[in-house]
């Protein structure tokens, strides 16, 4: 018992498994969706890819409020470190599933598992961080006297469906203008699969595309390994059967030039992955893929928000899309921020810089 009338258990993905109704009700009711931790893809992507990662589950008088996925970082760094971080699951944000009328109690007994685990620094990659479950989590800290070092504040492109409807008017002629460029060598046409069969069909096709471009070459796509086909594989099975999986594609005479993978939860959707034919470079499908979905999620009753899921000052997400979603990693010290929590508060920070150097100079 960690708090008032709230239980919270650390449980392995077989056994998490045995409460995805509880977690999927969870789901969508949290005060700020995350479709990667939805069931569908987080025990995927822990069977596949973390199977020692572990599933932090808040009770309220047997009612799931809270869910976090969490995994040990001990081996982050060249000493072992007591470093406990929020499991990715294969997503670029990591934060919380808080119900929406018992948020404030929902974070609280999650930091004070973190608390009573041992750990001196605990590590939340990629929040969003003025979101409402972000702000609960801050409250919650706060409450507990635990210190936050945030690392790595940035913005991300994002669409509030009321306020960013619009492109930009160069950006729609540019579009509209390479859209004919494509229509001039083919028949062109949209596909988009929603139910189960149908989005089993399209990944493949969408896996083939993303194979035979730059990310098959570099080595990391989705297919890259048999552990990652079976993640992406599962997570998109599952989330379609409950209706928030949606494959794009494009396609000239029947095949794709240009795909995305859309997961949604609780009236967000997140663009997770995208993919373009380079033999199409010159007409810019992979913009043209993108205002597709950005037109399909403004028709959806059911989105009211739209994560790109993109890097900083991504070159073609910053263009198209104009809200902008702050993201941190959060550095949290469960018990006063001592000597090990500074220590590894600045080895990560080290860690991030050199990532981001090695990367720009990869880029030459």
């Amino acid at each position: 018992m960690v708090s008032s009338a709230i239980t919270v258990e650390s449980l392995d993905a077989e056994a998490a498994q045995e409460h995805a109704g509880a977690w999927r009700t969870l789901a969508s009711r949290a005060v700020e969706g995350n479709a990667f931790y939805e069931p569908a893809v987080a025990l995927a992507a822990l069977r596949h890819l973390n199977p020692q990662a572990r599933v932090l589950m808040a009770w309220q008088s047997g009612q799931l409020i809270g869910v976090w996925p969490v995994d040990w970082k001990r081996s982050r760094f060249v000493v072992p470190l007591p470093l406990l971080g929020a499991e990715p699951a294969y997503a670029p944000l990591t934060t919380p599933l808080l119900d929406r009328d018992h948020a404030d109690e929902a974070a609280r007994a999650l930091l004070e598992w973190v608390r009573a685990s041992g750990a001196d620094a605990f590590h939340v990659a990629k929040l969003s961080e003025k979101g409402a479950a972000g702000q609960a989590l801050e409250r919650a800290a706060h409450a507990l006297g635990m210190k936050i070092v945030r690392i790595n504040p940035h913005v991300r492109a994002c669409v509030a469906i009321e306020a960013d409807a619009e492109l930009p008017k160069k950006s729609r002629h540019d579009l509209q203008r390479m859209r004919r460029r494509l229509g001039e060598q083919g028949n062109v046409t949209l596909t988009v699969a929603r139910a189960p069969d149908e989005v089993a069909a399209a990944l493949r096709e969408f896996l083939d595309l993303e194979k035979s471009g730059w990310k098959g070459k570099t080595g990391n796509p989705l297919a890259g390994s048999a552990d990652d086909l079976g993640f992406i594989t599962d997570a998109t099975s599952s989330l379609a059967e409950q209706g928030g999986m949606r494959v794009v594609l494009l396609r000239m005479d029947g095949k794709p030039v240009a795909g995305g993978l859309v997961l949604s939860s609780a009236g967000r959707a997140f663009y997770f992955k995208t993919a373009y034919d380079e033999a199409f470079a010159r007409t810019s499908p992979g913009a043209l893929i993108t205002q597709d979905i950005a037109r399909l999620l403004l028709d959806a009753p059911e989105i009211s928000f739209v994560d790109s899921v993109a890097d900083p000052n991504h070159p073609l997400m910053d263009r198209m899309w104009r809200g902008r979603l702050p993201i941190a990693d959060w550095m949290i010290a469960p018990r006063g921020g001592g000597i090990l929590f500074r220590v590894i508060t600045v080895l990560e920070i080290g860690r991030q810089n050199a990532r981001r150097l090695a990367r720009q100079i990869l880029k030459g």
